[in-house]
C-alpha cells in the first residue's frame, strides 16, 4: 500500500516559484533562495542555479572553501555564470593560483559568461586560466586595478573570445610595454586559425595612457584584438584619478579618440556618455576645436563642472549644445543626462547660472523642445557638490541652482521631460 503523501506539485511550476523569488530585492531574494535550498531535493537544483550565479572571491580562504564544496558536488561549477576576483589593494593583493589551485576551480566553469579581475598583479596569473578563459561562452571581461606587465596575453585571450561582447577597462589599468595590439609571432598561426576577434557591442574605459594607447592602436590596426564597428554603448571617462593628475598635459588628444570611436560605430552607437571631458585643458579652459558626430544615439550622457579656477562651465556647454543641434537623427534621442558638479567652498565665484550661462541653458531648452526631438523621452539633470562636511541636499546654493535652471529650462518642464535631482 502506498502512503498518501498529498498533491504534487509540476517541477515546472517548482522552477517559477524559485525563479519569481529571485526577482524581489537582493537582500530578500537571497535570503528566500537559501531557505528554498533547504526544503526538498527538488528544490535543490533550481537554487543551485540562482545561489552560484554570481561568485565574488575577496580572499584565498573563499576561494579554498568552494573549491573544496565543488568535491562533494561536481556539478556546482556548471552554474556559475560570473566570476570576479578581487582585492582590497593592489599592495595587499592574495595570490589565487597558490597551488594551481585559480585554474583548477575555473576549468569547469563551462557556462561562464561574465569574468572579473580587480587589484591584482597580473603575473601571477598562469597560462592555463587563459587557456580556459578562452574555451568559455565569454560575453563580459571587466578588468580593474590591474598592472599587466605582459598585456599580450590579455589582448590573445580576447581575440580568441568571440564570443565577446561587452569590455570594460576600468580605473587603474595598467599595460605595461604595450607597443603593438597584434598577435606576437609565435601565437599568430594559432589565433588565426581559432576565431575571428569579437565585435564588441558595449565598451566602458577610464582613460590613462595606457589605455587610451590600447583604443587608439585597435582602431588603427589591420588586425585589432576587437572591433568596433558594431558598438552600440559608450562610456568613457577621459581622467583616471588612479593615474596621473589632472593637469597632466598627456590628457589632452582623448577628446580626438572619442570622435574616432564615435565615427567607427557611428551606424549603431545608440547610447554614448562621456565624463571628464573639461579635464582636458585646465590652461586654456576650452572644449575640442571639433564638434563629435553622434547620428542617432538614443541615450547621451556629459558632464558639466564649475569648478572655480579649473573649469569654464559655459563654454563647453555650448559645445555640447552645438554637438545636440547636429546630431543626424535628432528624433531617435530618448535620454539626455546631465552630471552638474559645482564647488560649494566659494559660491560667489559660481558661473552656472551666470546671466550668459542662463542664456545658454535656454538655447538648450529650445533646441531639445524643437519638433526635430520628438522621440525624447527625459532630460535627467543629475547635480553634485565639491563638498564640505556639512553639506545637505537642502543647501541653498543648490537649491538656487536648481531653480534657476527649472525657469532656463522652462519649456522641457512644461512638457513634464525634465527631471533633477541633487545627489548627495
Amino acid at each position: 500500500m502506498f502512503e498518501n503523501v498529498g498533491p504534487v506539485m509540476p517541477a515546472e511550476l517548482l522552477d517559477m516559484i524559485v525563479d519569481a523569488l529571485c526577482h524581489e530585492e537582493k537582500t530578500a531574494a537571497s535570503a528566500s533562495v537559501a531557505s528554498c535550498a533547504l526544503v526538498s531535493h527538488s528544490f535543490s537544483k533550481r537554487t543551485r542555479r540562482h545561489v552560484f550565479r554570481f561568485l565574488c572571491f575577496t580572499n584565498l580562504q573563499r576561494l579554498q572553501s568552494f573549491h573544496a564544496l565543488c568535491s562533494s558536488a561536481h556539478d556546482l561549477s556548471g552554474f556559475v555564470r560570473e566570476l570576479l576576483l578581487t582585492s582590497e589593494t593592489l599592495e595587499t593583493s592574495w595570490d589565487p593560483n597558490q597551488d594551481g589551485l585559480l585554474a583548477t576551480v575555473i576549468q569547469p566553469m563551462c557556462n561562464l559568461h561574465a569574468f572579473g579581475l580587480q587589484k591584482f598583479r597580473c603575473e601571477t596569473f598562469p597560462d592555463e586560466m587563459y587557456s580556459a578563459l578562452a574555451t568559455f561562452p565569454l560575453k563580459s571581461l571587466r578588468l580593474a586595478g590591474l598592472k599587466i606587465p605582459r598585456p599580450q596575453k590579455l589582448l590573445s585571450l580576447i581575440r580568441r573570445c568571440s564570443t565577446l561582447q561587452q569590455l570594460i577597462l576600468g580605473p587603474g589599468l595598467l599595460l605595461d610595454n604595450l607597443v603593438q595590439v597584434e598577435p606576437e609571432p609565435e601565437t599568430q598561426d594559432q589565433e588565426a586559425v581559432a576565431t575571428a576577434p569579437p565585435f564588441l557591442t558595449n565598451l566602458a574605459v577610464v582613460c590613462n595612457n595606457t589605455t587610451t594607447n590600447l583604443l587608439s592602436m585597435t582602431l588603427k590596426s589591420s588586425n585589432p584584438p576587437f572591433h568596433l564597428n558594431d558598438l552600440r554603448k559608450l562610456d568613457i571617462s577621459l581622467y583616471d584619478s588612479k593615474v596621473g593628475s589632472l593637469g597632466d598635459s598627456t590628457v589632452l588628444g582623448r577628446a580626438e579618440l572619442v570622435k574616432d570611436i564615435a565615427d567607427v560605430a557611428s551606424q549603431s552607437l545608440i547610447s554614448f556618455d562621456v565624463k571628464l571631458l573639461q579635464s582636458l585643458d585646465i590652461r586654456t579652459q576650452a572644449p575640442p576645436s571639433f564638434r563629435i558626430d553622434i547620428r542617432h544615439p538614443r541615450v547621451v550622457g556629459f558632464d558639466i563642472c564649475d569648478v572655480p579656477g579649473f573649469f569654464e562651465p559655459l563654454a563647453f556647454l555650448l559645445w555640447w549644445a552645438d554637438v545636440l543641434n547636429h546630431m543626424a537623427s535628432p528624433d531617435a534621442l530618448e535620454v539626455l543626462m546631465i552630471r552638474l558638479c559645482v564647488d560649494l567652498s566659494q559660491p560667489h565665484l559660481l558661473t552656472i547660472c551666470s546671466p550668459e550661462s542662463s542664456v545658454a541653458w535656454r538655447n538648450l531648452d529650445s533646441i531639445l523642445s524643437d519638433t526635430r526631438f520628438g522621440g525624447l523621452r527625459h532630460v535627467l539633470v543629475y547635480m553634485t557638490a565639491v563638498k564640505s562636511e556639512d553639506f545637505s541636499t537642502m543647501d541653498p546654493t543648490m537649491l538656487s541652482i536648481e531653480t534657476t535652471l527649472s525657469e532656463c529650462l522652462a519649456k522641457l518642464k512644461g512638457r513634464r521631460k525634465l527631471m533633477m535631482e541633487v545627489l548627495d
